[in-house]
Order: C-alpha cells, then structure tokens, then sequence
C-alpha cells in the first residue's frame, strides 16, 4: 500500500495510508488542497501536489457548491429594466 506525507501549517507528517488519510479528511484536518507527497518519492525530485489532484482525491466527498448561475439572464423580460437610486 502507498504511503503519503502532508504538509500541514508548514509541518511534514506521515507517512500515512490511504484510510487513514480518509479519517482525517472526514475529520477535516486536511482538504483537497493540502499538499502531499508519495512516501520515498522525495528521493527522486517529486514535488509536492494538491491532494485533489493526487490519486487519493477520492478521499474527499464530491463538491456540493451552488451550480453555475452566470448563464442565466438577469432579465429574460426582454426589455432594459429601469433602475432609479434614491436620493
């Protein structure tokens, strides 16, 4: 099983597995921005890559940010909407 360092707050941690990688995503101490490297890889130059680019991104749940809105019209009204400040 591959094992994985993090960079937290500046800190190098690990190595860990993938499960318990899972434990401390679901707890929310790293995200799929934290920093990891694959364990032995520091000998050969690997750098440094997000976690949600790594091949352990399926740790973390799937987004479930808003959904793209700027597609839709602000006014499908067809006419320009009259706007008045208030003195």
């Amino acid at each position: 099983m591959k094992k994985w360092y993090c960079l937290i707050n500046g800190k190098t941690f690990g190595p860990y597995g993938k499960d318990q990688l899972k434990v401390k995503a679901d707890k929310g101490t790293i995200g799929p921005d934290t920093l990891v490297r694959g364990a032995g890889l520091e000998k050969i130059g690997h750098n440094w890559i997000r976690a949600g680019e790594a091949e352990i991104s399926d740790i973390f749940p799937k987004s479930t940010s808003a959904p793209d809105d700027s597609r839709i019209p602000v006014n499908s009204g067809g006419r320009e909407e009259e706007h008045k400040d208030d003195v």
